[in-house]
């Protein structure tokens, strides 16, 4: 069977349906971009509005780099579920606030600067809670399926989002659009609450408990990764990119293109974000196990290869302005992405050893995102406005292919056994001294 014989971690139970709770509050702003810029960034040109809107996303995703800093340090020296703890805490704050946010029409200037600020507090914290989530998940089940249960993880993040999505989609439907979508932020704030309090159930990774009870903790673990581990951090940053542009590029950039030049209400536009949720929700799990059995870098080179390949001709089909192009696009992309995605936990974790893992992770990952993921929408956007030509934002989507191919081809494993890191450590600390 495709799956073996699966033993089932609680540990990697709590922490998949944290990380779904998590990517509920993250992801909203993503998917009511559209509708929120008008209400926080008006102006008389909508075109511009919309760009102010995507980037203020943007500037929460850049955000992220720092927050894989600061919590992969926390991470690495004090261990892996105090990092994911506070993580998760500091995530739902911005959330609540967002949910209780006055208009620009009602606060004035004060409105798009409390939300900005909201969305980079979020944008920290995320940056370490993913990436932390992503090494707790293959450390607790490394002998255990790792790509399946890591696709799991990533999968967690995109079930958070359909369901808010579908929140999304039943509170603009149903009720005022104007105040409607407040509903489904306040909600994902209250229900983070709940999962922060019951997140003091995690336990620690057994391969860093290790780590902590002899004592072997680096003192500047993201130093230490960038000297001795260049070129494999650089990789993660690629590897970070190609996972991100696909994302961002299928449902916000996508959806703006059925709001703006098809006019589609922003309830249909919900369910459109659905649909790809729904493919990575059901395909990532499949992949990630595929990973397992046939490896995960040559499931990671035919996703990229597939995304160099057909990027381009799915975005001339967008030139026809029809619903059905726009669909088709993003059933496409999202697929390929899950052929790149499900496996990647698994191949970025035997990239690093386990005393800096979590800060390699989190900031090469994020910082990859923040270039070239987050900016996605912004840049397609700004470059099919310039032009009026799809094709363009086509080529950029294929460039995440072409960082993926690079990311993957160039990465070289690490021995990172216990006994290895032993004398990775002592060599650290005796240079350091």
């Amino acid at each position: 069977m495709l799956l073996g014989r699966l033993r089932i971690n609680k540990q990697v139970v709590f922490a998949t349906l944290g990380n779904c709770l998590e990517c509920y509050d993250v992801t909203l702003y993503s998917f009511f971009a559209t509708l929120l810029a008008p209400l926080f960034f008006p102006s008389d040109n909508p075109g511009l509005s919309l760009l102010a809107s995507f980037a203020a996303f943007a500037l929460g995703m850049a955000m992220r780099p720092l927050g894989g800093i600061v919590f992969g340090h926390v991470g690495d020296k004090y261990g892996r579920k105090y990092a994911l703890k506070t993580s998760l805490f500091l995530i739902v704050i911005p959330t609540l606030v967002i949910s209780l946010l006055p208009t620009y029409q009602e606060i004035g200037v004060t409105a798009p600067i409390v939300l900005v600020s909201c969305l980079l507090l979020q944008g920290l914290c995320v940056g370490g809670e993913y990436s932390g989530a992503s090494v707790f998940v293959v450390e607790h089940t490394k002998k255990n399926r790792p790509g399946f249960w890591g696709a799991v993880l990533i999968s967690s993040g995109f079930l958070g989002s359909l369901i808010g999505t579908l929140m999304g989609y039943f509170f603009t439907k149903y009720f005022d659009p104007s105040w409607g979508w407040r509903f489904p932020f306040l909600i994902g704030g209250v229900v983070g609450l709940v999962g922060f309090h019951r997140s003091y159930k995690l336990q620690e990774t057994p391969d860093f408990q290790k780590i902590l009870d002899e004592k072997l903790t680096i003192t500047r673990p993201l130093l230490t990764i960038l000297k001795k581990y260049p070129l494999n951090f650089v990789c993660v940053i690629c590897v970070g990119g190609a996972s991100f542009i696909p994302v961002y590029a299928g449902t916000t950039y996508l959806g703006s293109i059925l709001s703006q030049d098809l006019n589609l209400a922003h309830s249909q536009i919900m369910l459109f974000y659905s649909l790809a949720m729904i493919i990575y929700l059901v395909c990532l799990p499949i992949m990630g196990a595929l990973g397992d059995r046939f490896g995960a870098k040559r499931m990671m080179v035919m996703g990229a290869v597939g995304m160099v390949v057909c990027s381009y001709p799915l975005f001339c089909l967008l030139e026809s302005r029809t619903v059905t192009a726009v669909i088709v696009t993003q059933i496409v992309l999202s697929f390929l992405n899950t052929v790149f995605s499900g496996p990647s936990l698994l191949f970025k974790a035997g990239l690093f050893p386990t005393t800096g893992r979590h800060s390699a992770l989190g900031v090469g990952y994020n910082l990859g995102g923040a270039i070239f993921g987050g900016t996605g929408p912004l840049i397609c956007a700004a470059l099919v406005g310039w032009t009026n030509d799809y094709r363009l934002a086509g080529l950029y989507v294929a460039l995440g292919g072409v960082l993926g191919l690079i990311g993957v081809c160039l990465a070289r494993k690490v021995d990172y056994s216990f006994e290895k890191q032993v004398d990775h450590v002592t060599t650290v600390n005796r240079l350091a001294a």
